[in-house]
């Protein structure tokens, strides 16, 4: 079903399947997806740099998103990436609330610890939504 496009069978970095299709071993494709998360480049933009088809690119990310999920197991059930938080403005704030750690797919995370930061952390995570786009 697959042949190696070089002559030596141990050869696994590249690979193509009866209709040309290079198939990238999950090894490589982990390195290609980490190296996108540590670039401050929008899909689009790593895609063309690298070469690389965004569709399947996607396709990489969305596979990668169910497999890390809790509870991957059911893939109807979809998982935000980001939920929407609305403060009603009639209601008095408490000054000190619990603190509140928002973690990022990327790995960054911080915490929230008095409602005085509420508006700067929503913007921050504003400003990260509309850097990257997939």
């Amino acid at each position: 079903m697959t042949s190696p496009n070089s002559g030596n069978p141990d050869d696994k970095l590249i690979r193509a399947d009866r209709r040309g299709r290079l198939l990238v071993p999950a090894e490589q494709r982990a390195a290609i997806l980490k190296a996108f998360d540590e670039s401050s480049l929008s899909a689009i933009a790593f895609c063309r740099q690298h070469g690389l088809s965004y569709s399947t690119f996607a396709t990489w990310i969305q596979k990668r998103r169910r497999e890390q999920a809790p509870g991957s197991g059911d893939p109807a059930v979809p998982h935000p990436a980001f939920a929407e938080v609305v403060i009603d403005e009639g209601k008095a704030i408490p000054k000190t609330i619990p603190p509140l750690r928002v973690i990022l797919r990327s790995g960054v995370s911080f915490e929230v610890v008095s409602a005085d930061q509420v508006p700067l952390a929503a913007g921050l995570i504003q400003s990260i939504a509309s850097l990257r786009s997939c």
